[in-house]
């Protein structure tokens, strides 16, 4: 059985190193992007709250057959 973990959040390697070079391991929001979140924010600091992509599907095989992605909280 094999899974498949998509992040929500990714590092901006467009970034010219002379900004941010991504020598640490702390990233400053400001030089993170979205993957499956188009934004998110911390309400609280034991709050994150996190807003997905609405267009987000399935690949277009059995099972799934290109649904979209459902949430459940």
């Amino acid at each position: 059985m094999y899974a498949y973990l998509e992040s929500l959040f990714a590092d901006n390697w467009t970034l010219d190193p002379s900004i941010f070079a991504y020598q640490t391991i702390y990233r400053p929001p400001a030089y993170v992007n979205g993957l499956l979140a188009t934004d998110w924010s911390l309400t609280t600091p034991t709050t994150l709250v996190v807003n997905i992509r609405q267009d987000v599907s399935w690949q277009n095989i059995a099972p799934a057959n290109g649904r979209k992605l459902l949430l459940l909280m």
